[in-house]
């Protein structure tokens, strides 16, 4: 084959690899949430509809407007991916009162069950550092709407920053406790995991358009900055001093864990950039 041959048939290959990309990354990713969702709450739909939560209105309402929010990601990536524009944007109202309702239920939670941030576990101070940024990108994403680049990365993301609980919970169901201990599950497995929704970002803005979109380096960010108890081993987990640039690496029996210094402790290794 001559050289020429060679150059047209990669571009060739390319342009295919990367309109399969554009037109089917979206909707595959909002697939595997919906299924981490069902799989995460398939107790309460599924095996133990008896269970409490399941007759409180607080967390019904909640669990609706998750689950709406999610189906309605999926529905809308479809027609993009079929370029049905018109019903699109019809259905994005619908999708701003889901987003809406999911806020709101998860701040009321939030201030019914746990009184006070010290009341909080570590995990759950993170969701609700999540929570306002999963709105502020919505809204971000809705007054973009016209500019499809940053619309469909800025409510991407901000579907990322509300996934903790889904794959804490999707974690459980793959009984990995009888292999690792807690604290790697939780700690580790769950956040790699979900790290790899960003990875995978950072591929689709790679294969389309030859760079990392800066919006996605944003968001990514801000998932590992103020989103910082993520890389925070439960122990260490001292929210009223944090510093956003110098990260240590702790020792931990069974893993090294990088944290983010939001702790008084001195004892660590050497400072290592993230």
């Amino acid at each position: 084959m001559q050289p020429a041959s060679c150059s047209r048939l990669t571009q060739t290959l390319f342009s295919i690899e990367r309109t399969s990309m554009k037109k089917y990354f979206f909707q595959v990713a909002s697939i595997l949430i919906f299924i981490f969702s069902i799989i995460g709450f398939s107790d309460n739909l599924f095996t133990d509809v008896g269970q409490n939560s399941n007759s409180d209105p607080k967390f019904i309402i909640h669990g609706l407007f998750c689950f709406a929010w999610v189906i309605i990601l999926v529905i809308q990536t479809n027609f993009i991916r079929k370029r049905n524009i018109k019903a699109h944007m019809k259905l994005g109202i619908a999708g701003m009162v889901a987003a809406a309702g999911v806020f709101i239920t998860t701040v009321y939670i939030f201030v019914v069950i746990y009184k006070g941030w010290d009341a909080m576990p570590y995990y759950v101070k993170s969701n609700r550092i999540f929570m306002p940024l999963f709105g502020i990108w919505v809204w971000l994403g809705y007054r973009n709407r016209k500019k499809p680049l940053l619309h469909k990365r800025f409510i991407y993301i901000a579907t990322l920053y509300m996934l903790g609980p889904i794959l804490d919970r999707a974690i459980d169901h793959f009984y990995l406790e009888k292999m690792f201990s807690e604290d790697v599950i939780y700690d580790v497995i769950v956040k790699v995991l979900w790290g790899l929704f960003f990875i995978f970002l950072f591929i689709y803005d790679w294969k389309t358009l030859r760079k990392v979109h800066p919006l996605s380096l944003v968001g990514a960010a801000i998932f590992v900055l103020p989103g910082s108890s993520l890389f925070t081993h439960k122990e260490a987990f001292f929210f009223s001093n944090i510093n956003l640039f110098g990260e240590v690496v702790k020792y931990h029996p069974n893993y090294f864990i990088f944290i983010m210094p939001l702790t008084r402790t001195t004892n660590y290794l050497p400072i290592l950039p993230l």
